[in-house]
């Protein structure tokens, strides 16, 4: 009886002074890479640029003078008669 009591105050004894998570081994302290991925993570944001970049101007001038029906490109020859009646 008391091989079995010495056990279980000896198994107590460990577990009241470490803690149960720090047991698991996949447990570790990681707010050091988190703050520097957070750190990254914001200098890249204040980077970022919303505006409209026209990387090839030749492309960017061909468009704007096409032929466009709706929105979309259309050919010469399309833009006369061949045009299905708008949806309501």
């Amino acid at each position: 009886v008391s091989s079995s009591s010495s056990s279980a105050n000896q198994h107590e004894q460990v577990n009241s002074v470490v803690p149960p998570y720090l047991h698991h081994p996949l447990t570790i302290d990681r707010s050091q890479d988190r703050e520097e991925a957070k750190q990254r993570y914001f200098e890249k944001k204040s980077r970022r640029k919303f505006m409209k970049l026209h990387r090839y101007e030749s492309r960017s001038n061909a468009a704007v003078k096409k032929k466009r029906r709706r929105g979309k490109f259309v050919k010469e020859d399309d833009e006369i008669g061949n045009d299905p009646p708008a949806q309501q």
